[in-house]
């Protein structure tokens, strides 16, 4: 043999070697893979059995349950703070209307006051004029200038409380207005929120339940085609023992130092022949396995995609709650707030009525030394002759005098009624806000913790349903790793097709060569079939052998049936 065809030889049987090991591992890791496979398949089993568990144990009936006790015990005391407030905005808005009439009379008395004040001037005036003889006039009406003025001063702040007073009965109804509009729906929609939210909630725990029971009860299905795959892995044996046939064939093309260049070239195109023969039957068998194998790992794939689609649909529609309790729990915090404004609001209002008693208590005191004024001028008249010109000045003081007395007597009349109710009212309010401020507040604190609670319900069971798995990360990657293995059986497949080729065309140059050698004939024939017997006698494969009897024109011992392992 030239010494080209014995490289190249011994180059395929190098190659063949590292393509046999390789094999060899990819079929051992694939041994290994699978009974992970399945033991991987039952643990994915028990997770999803688990997960759904956790959704199931994540009911809420308990939670529901505490929130109606609270909210039943509740509802009355809601009730009486809202008719309480409404009874209070009514008394607000009546003190508004007698406020709105006692500026109204405030007014009437500044008026007068000015009047006095132009009196007193034109008193004075001809006081001066009398001379000696209307000095002591002339003191009373200057004192009666005075006190006009202080009356016009305190109208102006009676005025200006009375306005601030209106300002802030309008103001403290406005909030109790907004109190009432919220505490009509405040507390029903509390309710409604824990309630509806802590039923729908454990009716989508069920829906959760039920769901991801089918898909559990589906994923079992993914074992068929497990075991599919498994049997593909039996055939390593056959394939490695095929190559060992190939290597040991084409060992023996450089056994036999003895025999002629043409007998060894005729010989080593009859191996060569044999060799394409059994890398056929591998390259088949490769070919089948892998298809086969990889028919189930697509299978495992699809089936395992689909019903990820599947779960994930189910935990996007199971995680949807529907309105969360965030809105609730901001109206709870809204309704305290108004409940301290309208609290501190009616404080206010109560020091400032209190303030307007004390400003008419000096009107009324003024109206005193008005009506003293007025007695005095008249004393003083009669005792003067000369002061008889002042006499219709005088009148005029009576008659503004009994008018702010009048006035004077009804806005005090008013104010003690106003003062007395609004104080009472007030007083009232602040009271059973003060009793009520301690369980109102615990009241809307347990609202709160009710419906964190709701929320933190919300979140476990978002949670379970989120976590809920059909199979666990260990399965998903030995499916991959599968995959790969197949993919790497793939590519030595394609090799052993090379290393196929390359042997055909060393039969190819073989044979060339022996038809340019002279000699041979039936002797040659008789050696290279006997070589060849002597060989197959140690394959281990009955079929290998029966393809050698064939190429070599012997007979072969009776043995299994293809594909099948002799043992000897």
């Amino acid at each position: 043999m030239s010494d080209q065809l014995e490289r190249g030889v011994s180059s395929l049987i190098e190659r063949l070697h590292e393509t046999e090991r390789e094999l060899e591992a990819t079929y051992l890791s694939l041994g290994e893979l699978f009974p992970k496979l399945v033991a991987e398949t039952d643990a994915s089993a028990r997770t999803a059995g688990d997960s759904l568990a956790a959704i199931r144990q994540s009911r809420t009936g308990s939670e529901k349950a505490s929130a109606e006790d609270f909210l039943a015990s509740a509802s009355s005391f809601f009730r009486d703070l809202r008719e309480r407030d409404k009874t209070f905005l009514a008394s607000v808005n009546a003190g508004i209307e007698r406020i709105a009439a006692l500026d109204e009379i405030i007014a009437r008395v500044r008026t007068d006051s000015e009047e006095m004040e132009i009196v007193s001037l034109n008193a004075l005036t001809a006081a001066l004029k009398s001379g000696s003889a209307g000095r002591g006039f002339s003191v009373i009406t200057d004192e009666l200038k005075q006190i006009s003025f202080k009356t016009i001063s305190v109208t102006e702040d009676i005025s200006a409380q009375g306005r601030k007073l209106l300002e802030s009965f309008r103001s403290l109804g406005a909030i109790l207005t907004d109190l009432d509009a919220l505490q009509e729906r405040f507390f029903e929609e509390i309710r409604g929120t824990l309630s509806e939210g802590f039923s729908a909630l454990d009716t989508r725990v069920q829906e959760a339940a039920a769901a991801f029971g089918t898909l559990s009860q589906e994923a079992a299905g993914v074992r068929n085609p497990i075991l599919g795959i498994m049997q593909g892995v039996q055939v390593q044996d056959i394939l490695r023992q095929s190559i060992d046939h190939v290597i040991l064939s084409l060992r023996e093309v450089f056994k036999d130092p003895t025999v002629s260049l043409k007998d060894e070239l005729v010989f080593t195109a009859a191996v060569a022949d044999l060799s394409v023969s059994v890398l056929a039957d591998v390259i088949e068998r490769i070919r089948e396995g892998v298809s086969g194998m990889g028919g189930h790992v697509d299978e495992v794939v699809k089936f395992v995609e689909d019903l990820e689609v599947r779960r994930q649909r189910t935990v996007s529609i199971c995680e949807d709650f529907g309105i969360g309790s965030g809105e609730a729990a901001g109206k709870a915090e809204t309704y305290l707030a108004l409940k301290g404004r309208a609290l501190a609001a009616g404080r206010s209002l109560s020091e400032q009525v209190r303030q307007l008693n004390d400003s008419f208590r000096v009107l009324a005191s003024l109206l005193g030394k008005f009506q003293n004024i007025v007695v005095a001028s008249r004393i003083e008249i009669a005792r003067t002759r000369a002061l008889s010109v002042v006499s219709n000045t005088v009148a005029g003081m009576i008659e503004i005098t009994e008018s702010l007395g009048r006035d004077v007597g009804q806005a005090t009349d008013l104010t003690k009624t106003f003062i007395k109710t609004a104080s009472a009212e007030i007083l009232a309010y602040d009271k059973v806000q003060e009793r009520n401020d301690e369980r109102l507040a615990l009241s809307v604190r347990r609202m709160e913790d009710e419906l964190r609670r709701l929320e933190s319900s919300r979140e476990r069971v978002r949670e379970a349903i989120a976590s809920f798995r059909l199979y666990t990360p260990q399965f998903l990657d030995l499916i991959r790793t599968a995959r790969a293995s197949l993919d790497r059986l793939a590519r030595l497949k394609d090799t052993l097709e090379l290393l196929k080729k390359e042997i055909e065309t060393l039969k190819r140059r073989a044979s060339l060569e022996a038809e340019g050698i002279e000699g041979g004939g039936d002797d040659l024939h008789s050696i290279r079939n006997d070589r060849l017997r002597r060989m197959v006698e140690r394959f281990t494969i009955f079929t290998h052998k029966k393809t050698a009897g064939v190429l070599g024109d012997f007979a072969v011992e009776e043995g299994v049936e293809s594909g099948e392992v002799t043992l000897f």
